[in-house]
């Protein structure tokens, strides 16, 4: 990937220059080419943003790993790219980081596909404290291959998707993973009161090993807002995008394709 200028923030953009801007947002632990099937996909008619985080892909590592630091980081992709407002598609933790410029800059975001991410404004935490503190300290303890292993396995359901994870996560470190997964962990903030005012998408893999959670994340959103689509990928994990990149691809266009054609919709889309 290109590097921005001024931050050393890995980039890169694909798609006819001058069409309207998409921006992808990675999972933790992996990279903005974990998602560049889906960019192609989308670029056909798109211009499509693929950033790394720090820590990730060609970035270096940052020492705030919180999810506000990331979503200010995306924020200077997009000025060094010259984006004033895109859509936004963000995974993971991506979607957390999403959702954080969606509420704090939201005329930067014209819709939002919320996919395999939890809900920070909307839904509590996962897991309490003690477990947390449990779960990191048991990661601590494996080493970066086993945890590599681990990550893959439960995050995707096909072999060709395992192997897109694996290949995304040597461009990352243990400490990275920690330091990330811990800021997730914290990401909660209440905010009741609190409603995007783009057109929303809620996306996720149909086998996703994070369903539970998931669940909570999609109530919490359908209280305070009115997605305007919601859809599972059949036959895919946590990586949607890795398991089942076509019927992915599609589901996202189909919503943006939809969001373009009626900008101000309140209503569902098809």
């Amino acid at each position: 990937m290109a590097q921005g200028p001024a931050e050393r923030l890995a980039w890169q953009a694909l798609g006819p220059v001058g069409a309207p801007w998409v921006v992808l947002c990675h999972g933790m632990a992996l990279d903005g080419a974990n998602m560049l099937g889906l960019a192609h996909a989308l670029a056909q008619d798109r211009r499509v943003l693929l950033w790394d985080m720090p820590g990730h892909g060609g970035t270096p590592a940052a020492p705030d790993c919180s999810a506000g630091s990331m979503a200010a980081h995306c924020c200077r992709v997009m000025d060094q790219a010259g984006i004033a407002a895109a859509d936004f598609v963000g995974f993971s933790f991506g979607g957390v980081v999403a959702q954080i410029i969606a509420a704090g800059e939201p005329a930067r975001v014209r819709s939002l596909v919320a996919y395999g991410c939890f809900a920070p404004f909307h839904q509590p935490p996962p897991l309490g404290t003690l477990q947390r503190k449990a779960l990191l300290a048991a990661w601590r303890l494996q080493s970066w291959p086993q945890l590599q292993r681990q990550f893959a396995s439960a995050c995707t359901v096909t072999p060709h998707g395992q192997a897109a994870v694996a290949e995304a996560m040597a461009g990352t470190s243990k400490d990275v993973f920690l330091a990330m997964s811990a800021a997730l962990f914290d990401c909660f903030v209440p905010r009741v009161d609190m409603r995007f005012p783009m057109p929303l998408m809620l996306l996720r893999g149909a086998l996703d090993t994070n369903a539970a959670a998931l669940d909570k994340a999609w109530e919490g959103l359908a209280r305070q807002h009115t997605p305007q689509a919601t859809q599972m990928i059949a036959g895919a994990g946590h990586c949607a995008h890795n398991d089942a990149p076509e019927e992915t691809a599609a589901a996202i266009a189909a919503f943006l394709d939809a969001v373009a054609a009626n900008p101000n919709t309140g209503e569902l889309l098809p």
